[in-house]
């Protein structure tokens, strides 16, 4: 595929089109990015289709999100655990998104209020120390559904706006063809 005008055109109407998923979006994002050999924007592509699993790559503040501490009581449920100090609480509430973007776009088609990510037992220890309750309790770290879709919806803007950037950029040759078959696929995936 020659990436002229065309590519990103096809490219901003598939960023337009809420049936066309991230991952599609990112992947032809990629092969632009690839091949007029923007390095940076491919680098975020790649963390964003795998994962930030690599000390040395910064997490983007977009995936950061705020989460609220809540202990299972055996007699009355889910109950929020309040911490006095709020350099601990900050530290506790604030959860870095690692994952690739994909498991986070069905966490979003997920139709419930809130959604939590179970302590570990390491954590689970600690936090029954510093909360010294009557009985061993499990945590969780409740969050918005909504925050979750913010994070998906802050990559498709990212590349909205590369594109945009990239047109006012770049000397495109003049040619508008849409690839049909990608633009079938958009439509096949509701």
């Amino acid at each position: 595929m020659a990436t002229d005008n065309s590519s990103v055109i096809q490219l901003q109407q598939m960023l337009l089109d809420s049936r066309c998923s991230v991952t599609e979006i990112l992947r032809l994002a990629k092969i632009i990015a690839s091949e007029l050999e923007i390095e940076e924007f491919e680098k975020w592509i790649s963390c964003e289709l795998n994962g930030y699993f690599s000390d040395d790559i910064p997490i983007p503040q977009y995936r950061t999100i705020s989460t609220f501490l809540m202990y299972f009581n055996p007699f009355n449920g889910w109950q929020p655990a309040m911490i006095a100090n709020k350099e601990i609480e900050h530290t506790i509430a604030t959860k870095q998104m690692r994952d690739a973007i994909h498991a986070y776009t069905e966490l979003a088609n997920i139709p419930k209020d809130r959604l939590a990510f179970p302590c570990n037992g390491e954590q689970n220890t600690m936090l029954n120390r510093l909360f010294s309750l009557p009985f061993p309790a499990s945590f969780a770290q409740f969050y918005s559904h909504n925050q979750i879709e913010a994070m998906v919806q802050s990559v498709k803007d990212q590349v909205l706006n590369w594109t945009i950037n990239l047109k006012k950029q770049r000397n495109f040759r003049k040619r508008t063809h849409v690839y049909p078959t990608r633009k079938r696929k958009c439509e096949n995936n509701k």
